[in-house]
């Protein structure tokens, strides 16, 4: 899948705790945000499915906002994952539409959505490659030679391959290891998955020279 990371930033008017109705509450207006995506953007992005990849989906990864309890927040930030599936190109206006819906108009409220730097720099496009191509022709045979599964899938996460493929270039993900085993405190690969991935990569090249 494609990802796009977002920011939706807040800025309400801030207030003491025991007069509220004086400010407007950036977080406030922060989860009504969070339960709109929860309960109306999820359901159609659900609907938006690819046969190998599953449906496109949104995380709120995180909402910081306000500094203390007895102030009326004036300013939250809402970090969001999207990932997209082929044919969902709209994300960030997507998302600008939604917020806006919840906070046009509101006196003493303005907003933001950018997409953030580390996906607007160099688009995180969705990766999709025909099996009828030659590389994955090739991987797919050396993968029943190793007994190993040889039915095109697809994975919910991002790769550089989508650069690759991005740029022309023919692209398969096939290596070592696991997503579960990716990002964490024990981020690992098995030596014995790493000499399987090697003898994969020698089946395949000699399938692609021959």
């Amino acid at each position: 899948k494609g990802a796009c990371f977002v920011c939706v930033t807040l800025t309400g008017r801030g207030a003491h705790g025991s007069c509220p109705e004086e400010g407007v509450s950036a977080v406030s207006y922060a989860a009504k945000i969070v339960r709109a995506i929860e309960e109306e953007l999820r359901p159609v992005l659900g609907e938006r499915r690819h046969p190998l990849l599953g449906c496109s989906t949104v995380n709120v990864g995180r909402v910081s906002g306000g500094t203390q309890p007895n102030i009326v927040a004036e300013r939250c930030e809402i970090d969001i994952d999207r990932r997209m599936v082929p044919g969902d190109d709209d994300a960030v206006g997507e998302l600008r539409r939604l917020v806006g819906e919840i906070c046009d108009g509101v006196e003493g409220l303005s907003f933001g959505v950018t997409e953030m730097a580390m996906t607007s720099v160099v688009p995180h496009t969705a990766l999709e490659t025909s099996e009828d191509f030659l590389l994955a022709q090739a991987a797919l045979a050396a993968c029943r030679e190793a007994d190993l599964p040889s039915e095109p899938a697809g994975v919910a996460y991002w790769t550089d391959g989508g650069h690759l493929a991005a740029n022309g270039i023919e692209t398969i993900v096939l290596g070592p290891g696991g997503i579960a085993n990716a990002h964490g405190p024990r981020d690992q690969v098995l030596v014995a998955d790493l000499a399987t991935g090697a003898s994969l990569y020698q089946e395949i090249a000699a399938r692609l020279l021959s």
